[in-house]
């Protein structure tokens, strides 16, 4: 009988166990396709974010990167920048990101001081399409 408790124990927590790691796992986006938008608080836009499109339906939902991976966003945003030239000069473009929802909101600061609540990311991977 104290057998059977037991498995039957062990097996409850393996199963709480499952749990917690595909809650997790759900909020991991893998190689999504996203728009980039540079900063544009110079003329009253916002800030840099990340759109990314939720279907033909709904509007895309943007989101800021969270305080650990903000220097992964800035990093891409600067080399990316440094390719721009009067030429070919663009506000925002088409990228493929990887990231982790934190659960976390974060400001996005926009022109005349105008600011937003939007969720916070982790960045795990961000390249130009």
């Amino acid at each position: 009988m104290k057998n059977l408790i037991f498995v039957a124990l062990l097996g409850l927590t393996a199963s709480c166990d499952l749990e917690n790691i595909e809650s997790d796992s759900v909020d991991l986006q893998s190689n999504v396709e996203a728009e980039f938008n540079f900063s544009g608080l110079a003329y009253d836009g916002c800030d840099t974010h990340i759109s990314v499109s939720t279907g033909k339906e709904n509007p895309p939902v943007s989101y800021i990167a969270s305080p650990e991976t903000i220097n992964i966003l800035n990093s891409f945003a600067k080399t990316e920048e440094a390719k721009l030239t009067a030429d070919n000069y663009v506000r925002s473009f088409p990228i493929i990101i990887s990231f982790k929802k934190t659960g976390k909101t974060g400001e996005l600061i926009c022109g005349w001081n105008a600011k937003s609540k939007l969720e916070t990311i982790d960045i795990t991977k961000i390249a130009r399409k």
